[in-house]
């Protein structure tokens, strides 16, 4: 059980190097299996790094200027600077425009990575020719490699509402290893709207707080909140403030709990009630029988009109949510798979509702 726990919310490794650093300790049996997630996961970063650095290298000599984001940008300091932390994908932006260009295709499978899927959020690249792991283990993500996803542009969306980060991303990037990857601003915001989303969505991980609460504490508060104001705070503090509130509860990081009483005034409040009484537990997969059904825009809302719309795209998204999936692959027969496997977990949802109390 504790093994699946620490699976389901990423952080084997990085109770691994607690053990490692003498930090914590359960028990011989948890502390080594524990030990051997953090050298596993060193493994597939180090090799992660190098691809990493040859599909950049093969995008810049085809005149793309590609930006690692997310754990990418993490990744491009050092390999230990994350080792704590596993990786899904790696996610790079490529100038809006260019994405599709059948050069970025060719770069890609110049490094062994073949155009797989397509989506209103961006292009996923998987291996060409997969072949048997190259670092195996039973915990946090053992194949190696995995998913690229290359974006044209970054836009976190919430049942009919979104966010273009884009512009934020590309202001004033910071400089690792000869590459530009998003300022430690940037970075927290990103972070932090994609964490809410994950809460709001039921498929949050102790990681993204862990990641988020390092962010801002890297930062700071201020920086996040003006980038937030200068988006427009009453629409867009609620992108940001259920990940906050979330990581000032669960990591106790003081400059998650400041910007949180920044946003806390912009914020519906449903919202504030939510974050007083809901748990980690509550937004991750662990706890996906204990959510309301169609709940969210009761804390998300300002008004009937938003919430007639949420409920919409909730009960009939359109079809580039459904076909991003990406579970039944593309064409006409897998959106229709796609709406059916919707409304399938809508209905479980409906047969499982409960408060959060």
């Amino acid at each position: 059980a504790f093994k699946e726990a620490a699976s389901i919310h990423g952080v084997g490794p990085f109770l691994g190097l607690r053990v490692q650093q003498g930090a914590s300790s359960a028990n011989d049996e948890i502390d080594s299996w524990l030990a051997g997630q953090v050298e596993r996961n060193r493994e597939r970063l180090t090799r992660m790094r190098v691809e990493l650095l040859e599909m950049l290298t093969a995008l810049d000599e085809r005149g793309f200027r590609a930006m690692p984001i997310k754990g990418a940008a993490f990744l491009l300091e050092s390999v230990e600077s994350v080792v704590w932390r596993p990786f899904a994908d790696l996610d790079l932006l490529v100038p809006e425009g260019e994405t599709r260009s059948l050069d970025v295709n060719l770069a890609l499978a110049h490094v062994g990575y073949c155009l797989d899927s397509v989506s209103w959020k961006h292009r996923a690249y998987t291996p060409c020719a997969p072949g048997p792991p190259l670092v195996i283990g039973d915990g946090e993500h053992p194949d190696n490699p995995r998913d690229v996803d290359v974006h044209g542009s970054v836009v976190e969306m919430f049942r009919g509402f979104s966010w273009n980060l884009t512009a934020n991303l590309l202001r004033d990037p910071d400089k690792r290893a000869d590459w530009k990857v998003p300022s430690d601003r940037a970075m927290a915001l990103h972070l932090a709207v994609h964490a809410s989303i994950s809460a709001l969505e039921g498929t949050a991980r102790a990681i993204n707080l862990i990641d988020l609460a390092r962010a801002i504490g890297r930062v700071g508060a201020m920086p996040v909140y003006l980038a937030t104001r200068d988006a427009g705070l009453n629409a867009h503090a609620r992108f940001v403030f259920p990940a906050v509130a979330l990581a000032a509860q669960e990591t106790g990081e003081s400059g998650c709990q400041e910007l949180k009483d920044l946003l806390a005034p912009h914020v519906p409040l449903g919202m504030v009630d939510w974050a007083e009484t809901v748990s980690l537990y509550h937004v991750s997969w662990a706890g996906r029988h204990d959510r309301p059904a169609l709940d969210r825009h009761a804390i998300w809302a300002r008004s009937t009109s938003e919430r007639a719309r949420m409920l919409a795209h909730t009960i009939l998204p359109g079809p580039a949510i459904i076909a991003s999936d990406g579970e039944a692959g593309s064409g006409p027969i897998a959106l229709v798979k796609g709406y059916g496997r919707h409304y399938r977990k809508l209905s479980r949802r409906f047969g499982t509702r409960r408060s959060f109390e």
